[in-house]
């Protein structure tokens, strides 16, 4: 399960109109957006004032949209795995019966995310970035599973929640039915 650090927050603004001149946007709404991006500045009585290169306004109808542009392009997974995107909750799998295999195309694949990640201006969170193995073998060990981002090794859990939905190790849906 993958969470990206302060998602709306890191949308860089030059970035996002390069991408949307990409895609060939341009035009009204090329400026529209460029506008409504632009001059933004934070700072209170008590601090200066700065202005914004990066983020969405939170509540904004179109940040969404704006940041589901940003990461348009993604890394496509090869070698069987998968990848599923819902705005910023996103999560990478494969399934297999050699653990060692999955877990080296898994990392390859999480390695080419945080590269697309870094380029574009995102940050992969190693405290919430968590893995899981849905396997019945009961000499399954968490500790075989060494994952990592940007280096730092992240944990695997014994249940995850994707979507609002809590998913544990044997997918018996007993800690999601314990939760609701």
């Amino acid at each position: 399960m993958l969470d990206l650090e302060k998602a709306f927050d890191l949308v860089w603004h030059k970035g996002l109109v390069y991408k949307m001149e990409s895609m060939g946007l341009n035009g009204s709404n090329l400026n529209f957006v460029s506008d409504f991006l632009s001059n933004r500045t934070v700072g209170t009585v008590l601090s200066n004032s700065y202005q914004l290169q990066n983020g969405t306004p939170q509540g904004s109808v179109i940040s969404l949209l704006l940041f589901l542009i940003m990461i348009n392009g993604i890394e496509k997974p090869s070698t069987g795995d998968k990848l599923s995107l819902y705005a910023d909750d996103s999560s990478t799998w494969k399934s297999g019966s050699n653990l060692a295999a999955l877990v080296h195309d898994i990392q390859r694949y999480l390695n080419r995310l945080t590269a697309f990640f870094d380029r574009w201006g995102f940050k992969l969170s190693t405290a919430k970035t968590v893995a899981i193995v849905f396997a019945r073998n009961p000499h399954f060990r968490p500790e075989d599973v060494k994952l990592t981002v940007n280096g730092s090794l992240i944990k695997v859990e014994k249940t995850v929640r994707f979507l609002g939905v809590v998913f544990d190790r044997a997918l018996t849906w007993n800690a999601h039915i314990d939760e609701v």
